[in-house]
């Protein structure tokens, strides 16, 4: 499958069939975020994959989802994603790798949409508790939780002109809109 194929296809999915995600599918996806850009190649970025149901379980209310369609957005524990990878910035490498931590996050959707499991990048995570609950050392700072699973529902994206919310439609389904690309981009 071509790259543009998949980043084109690639959209946030908040609703996972209950079918744990294969360990070598998650190796795979951390494979691609650690060879993903890194500035000064300082590589400050460490992650935690998450794919036991008694820790998806704990982590799952520690994060916070859709804030367009809450509460009809919001996964409940039966929807609830099989997996996580959360996205740690080494403070003793680099104190700012919020790039690489991005760079590395892209790498991880762009993966596992290769492999036909949705994800979720979520920014809004309890990090207080979440730190607490993965022993995590003071070097390390959440950055990001993806979310992963396979896909209980499709995410539609569209062009336009008349604002950037999202909503869901009767069926569940998410539609996306996106600025349209003569609206983002000047060439000279």
């Amino acid at each position: 499958m071509e790259i543009f194929d998949i980043i084109k296809r690639r959209r946030t999915i908040r609703s996972f069939k209950q079918i744990p995600v294969e360990d070598e599918k998650l190796d795979m996806m951390i494979e691609a975020a650690r060879l993903a850009p890194s500035g000064g190649n300082l590589q400050p970025i460490k992650y935690i994959v998450v794919n036991s149901k008694e820790y998806c379980d704990k982590l799952f209310p520690l994060t916070k989802w859709a804030g367009y369609t809450a509460p009809e957005g919001v996964p409940s524990k039966e929807d609830a994603p099989t997996a996580y990878i959360i996205i740690l910035i080494d403070e003793d490498i680099r104190k700012d790798g919020n790039n690489d931590a991005a760079y590395a996050g892209e790498n991880i959707v762009l993966t596992a949409e290769g492999m036909g499991i949705g994800s979720c990048i979520i920014g809004s995570v309890l990090r207080k508790e979440a730190t607490e609950l993965f022993e995590i050392p003071d070097n390390l700072k959440i950055h990001t939780v993806i979310a992963l699973g396979y896909p209980n529902q499709k995410s539609f994206v569209f062009d336009t002109e008349e604002g950037i919310k999202y909503y869901l439609d009767e069926d569940g389904n998410f539609h996306v809109p996106k600025r349209k690309k003569e609206d983002v981009t000047k060439y000279f």
